[in-house]
């Protein structure tokens, strides 16, 4: 569940054991800087002034080479083995970030269901039609949708990649989307301070499951498409906006952010801005009238995840 994390650890009068660690012989705004070698490396950066170590990167990637999917005692394990090799208690330590995540099979290529993952509201979104991954941004938290299996081939090699063939099924056949929260300011998003042996917490395990469940379910996806049940509702104009949303699922567009591109390719002299807004009115009117709001978009894979993520009975 959980994956990258940015830890910062005040060392006190205990000076960390260095002697393990890799010095890469930069320093940064007088950070000295090291590796911690592991399948993945983590980064460390130590201030003897403010007393103070930072460890940042992905324990699962660390202690496995790559995270589909990373188990609690992975996480543990990598935690204790890092505590050891620097003698400090990386259990207390202040995490400044951290991404929390599931992997969800898909019945669509995942450019294809990205694609068709809209708007979050409150959020700014990041991605193109021809990119394996989307981001909801907003000022705390960053919502990542991306392909799971392309992330792990580029990533992982050697002997994780071969297991992970194995393992869990990463054959060209199947489509493994990751759905990830990153909390980019945790304090803040959840009004306290979180420490590392906050991820041990059944507790604050729920909040992370209910909070990524709650934010994926608020992502507009685009509605099922409905024929026109009489003449009039079925102007000549309507004609190609229901083939371009049959096309949709085949090729992986979205089909008003097309047309509202189109619009604003026409010259200022052709259109005005108040023309270009009418058009764009109208333009939702008539995607309106072929799509069926009230139901359930296929591209929602929100029933997978609440399966996936395993809410625990007492809770629900």
């Amino acid at each position: 569940m959980f994956d990258h994390v940015s830890i910062s650890l005040f060392t006190g009068k205990d000076k960390p054991n260095l002697s393990y660690l890799t010095d890469t012989g930069n320093v940064w705004q007088g950070w000295q800087q090291y590796r911690l070698e592991g399948v993945t490396p983590l980064k460390v950066e130590y201030k003897p002034e403010l007393k103070e170590l930072r460890l940042k990167g992905s324990l699962p990637y660390f202690c496995r080479g790559h995270n589909f999917p990373a188990r609690d005692s992975d996480l543990q394990e990598a935690t204790e083995y890092v505590s050891q090799v620097l003698g400090l208690n990386v259990f207390a330590g202040y995490v400044e970030s951290f991404e929390f995540g599931q992997f969800l099979p898909s019945p669509y290529p995942i450019k294809i269901l990205l694609a068709h993952h809209n708007r979050l509201p409150g959020f700014v979104v990041r991605g193109y039609i021809d990119q394996s991954s989307k981001h909801f941004e907003s000022s705390a938290l960053r919502v990542k949708l991306y392909d799971a299996k392309q992330n792990a081939t580029l990533k992982v090699k050697g002997g994780p990649k071969k297991a992970l063939q194995e393992d869990f099924s990463l054959d060209p056949g199947k489509h493994w989307l990751k759905v990830e929260n990153h909390y980019k300011k945790p304090e803040i998003y959840f009004k306290q301070r979180v420490i590392v042996a906050n991820f041990f917490s059944p507790c604050f395990v729920d909040v992370c499951k209910y909070d990524l469940f709650d934010t994926y379910q608020s992502i507009q996806k685009t509605s099922s498409c409905n024929m026109p049940s009489s003449k009039k509702d079925l102007s000549a104009s309507m004609v190609p906006l229901l083939v371009l949303k049959d096309l949709e699922t085949e090729y992986g567009f979205n089909t008003e952010d097309l047309l509202n591109r189109k619009l604003k390719a026409i010259p200022d002299e052709v259109l005005t801005p108040d023309d270009r807004k009418a058009r764009k009115r109208q333009i939702r009117k008539m995607l309106n009238q072929v799509c069926i709001s009230t139901s359930v978009s296929p591209f929602d894979l929100s029933k997978e995840l609440e399966q996936a993520l395993e809410f625990r009975q007492d809770n629900v």
